[in-house]
């Protein structure tokens, strides 16, 4: 059996499926990317939801337990109280 001759008929087929495979790489990276953009907004908004949760729970705590009085907070408290605050900004 004989090897078939390459035509031109077969380079350009070549051709198009080359093309078509690079624009169908080229869409799905496209998406990805955007998973990828979409994914990372999420968690950055739910980290910012974590932390304002995360300081209303320490203000609660703070006055039901009555540390809420100047005198009664100790430096501890007072810079978890402050980076809670810094990071929920």
């Amino acid at each position: 059996m004989a090897a078939k001759k390459w035509t031109e008929e077969d380079e350009a087929a070549c051709k198009i499926q080359k093309y078509v495979r690079r624009f169908l790489a080229k869409r799905q990276l496209a998406k990805k990317k955007k998973e990828r953009t979409d994914y990372e907004e999420l968690m950055d908004r739910l980290e910012k939801e974590v932390r304002s949760c995360d300081l209303v729970t320490f203000l609660l705590i703070s006055i039901l337990t009555g540390l809420g009085d100047k005198k009664s907070f100790n430096a501890v408290q007072t810079t978890k109280f402050a980076s809670i605050i810094a990071n929920s900004r």
